[in-house]
């Protein structure tokens, strides 16, 4: 009993050495544990979905904003980008309230003047950039922009500020300055103003060996800023380059004789040949219509010949083309509705009038030139589907000045349109210019015997008509390649000479 006792004694001290290092590697794995699942990632938890709208934020909700009372509702701006937003306003919201909201949406500085006012009319904007939602927003106000601020005006605070005019210069290349001006005019505020320098023209700078000094068209606008842009924009459509159109003309001369015989023609009195013929200048085969003795042959030439007795009153005409002659073969490059003109003839000068100063010491004559020949005056107008409208007016004409220093002028013109396709040729023909010689012979002594001499002579009247004949070959000239290549005029060249070939066929 005494040894059972003293075991029971001796075991209990082991046991409560035992306990406190239970109790700490107890706590060390709580610690280790707690320090692996703070380690891991929390799994994600669904949020549940919130309508803004629908009621009121809970003050327990971190994320929530606090709702508006309902008399002061403010609009909400749903974000849609950088630059698109879908904005709603309250009823009867002011407009300087709904510019203040806009510049903070959109982070712009917004300044009304003192006179904006008035209130929105519009309550919701759907997907709409700052500058649809300004221009919505002010309806008949307006605004500009001035480095980074937009000032908002009224209507006549707009109108009435001078200070935002400006002045700019606008360089014309195809138009000339008067032109423009006609244009730009209805453009112009109440205020406005335009200015043109002098039409295009070239001078002499003093001292530079006779160098020329071309000055180009401008305008000077002094406006508003908005109103300058539309000038702008007017005269970038207007002054542009014009078509142009290649024109190869061609001038040609044919000579006709024409001798009208009347009286008595001796030598077919006094001839031999068996008949009288007449002779088609189209069939080069005569036919004889009758036998007459003394009447006289004229080949590829009309002619008639009566005979009384032994005396023949012979009356003849002949009609021949002798020659042909190409005046002038010019290749022109005009511009569209631009007239063009081609001469070929003389010029003779005449005084004009003749002015005397007081006291008689100096005296100025005013000298005018006349002018005559052959003229061809142009002007090609360009349609759709490659046709081409020329305005054309040819004139034969001769003129001189008489002793008294008057000029006379005799002259054939013809003025006319023609619609043409590109690359057609117009022949123009029918212009006679004629002249007239007289010429007299008669027998020796019998001719002056009065009565009867008239038995014995003989008058000619001799002229020579010429016919003017004039080829034109437009070619619409699409881009300045065209115009500077040599295909394009030798096409045309060689139509122009294959009509000139067959004119010369059939004559």
């Amino acid at each position: 009993m005494l040894l059972g006792r003293k075991n029971r004694i001796h075991t209990r001290p082991k046991l409560t050495r035992t306990l406190p290092a239970l109790a700490v590697l107890a706590v060390f794995t709580v610690v280790t544990l707690a320090q692996e699942q703070a380690l891991q990632p929390a799994e994600p938890v669904a949020a549940e979905p919130t309508e803004v709208l629908a009621e009121p934020a809970q003050p327990s909700t971190p994320h929530a904003k606090p709702q508006a009372p309902q008399d002061q509702e403010e609009f909400l701006p749903v974000l849609d980008g950088q630059s698109i937003q879908t904005i709603s306003f309250r009823k009867d919201m002011p407009i300087r309230d709904a510019l203040r909201m806009l510049a903070q949406l959109y982070q712009k500085n917004i300044v009304p003047s003192a006179k904006v006012d008035g209130i929105v009319t519009v309550s919701h904007l759907y997907d709409v950039t700052f500058e649809e939602a300004l221009e919505s927003i002010l309806g008949t106000h307006k605004y500009e922009i001035k480095d980074k601020f937009i000032k908002v005006y009224t209507n006549e605070e707009f109108m009435q500020d001078k200070s935002r005019f400006e002045y700019a210069s606008i360089k014309l290349f195809y138009i000339n300055a008067e032109e423009a001006q006609k244009l730009a005019t209805p453009l112009l505020s109440e205020f406005g103003q335009i200015g043109v320098t002098s039409p295009a023209k070239q001078d002499t700078v003093p001292g530079e060996g006779g160098d020329s000094l071309a000055i180009n068209d401008r305008l000077v606008v002094n406006d508003y800023p908005e109103n300058i842009e539309k000038i702008r924009k007017m005269l970038a459509e207007v002054d542009v380059a014009p078509a142009q159109v290649l024109i190869e003309v061609t001038v040609m001369e044919a000579t006709l004789n024409e001798e009208l015989d009347f009286g008595i023609d001796w030598t077919t009195v006094l001839g031999n040949e068996p008949g009288f013929r007449i002779v088609d200048p189209e069939d080069d085969s005569s036919t004889l219509l009758m036998h007459q003795s003394g009447a006289k042959q004229f080949g590829g030439i009309f002619s008639v010949g009566i005979s009384i007795d032994d005396v023949t009153a012979a009356l003849t005409a002949s009609e021949t083309i002798t020659d042909k002659t190409v005046l002038a073969n010019p290749k022109i490059l005009a511009l569209n509705k631009q007239a063009g003109k081609l001469i070929i003839g003389k010029q003779e000068g005449y005084r004009d009038s003749t002015t005397i100063a007081s006291g008689g010491n100096a005296t100025t004559e005013q000298i005018e030139f006349l002018e005559s020949g052959t003229v061809l005056e142009f002007r090609p107008f360009i349609g759709k589907d490659g046709l081409i409208r020329m305005e054309l007016r040819p004139e034969q004409s001769d003129g001189s000045i008489s002793v008294e220093g008057l000029p006379n002028k005799t002259t054939t013109e013809v003025v006319t349109n023609v619609m043409v396709k590109d690359g057609h040729t117009i022949v123009l023909g029918g212009l006679f210019k004629e002249e007239t010689n007289l010429s007299r012979t008669q027998v020796p002594v019998f001719g002056d015997i009065p009565l009867l001499g008239e038995l014995f002579k003989k008058t000619g009247d001799e002229s020579k008509r010429t016919e003017l004949i004039v080829l034109i070959t437009p070619h619409i000239i699409q881009s300045p390649e065209e115009a500077d290549g040599a295909t394009r005029a030798e096409d045309v060249s060689r139509l122009s000479h294959a009509i000139r070939k067959s004119i010369h066929g059939l004559s």
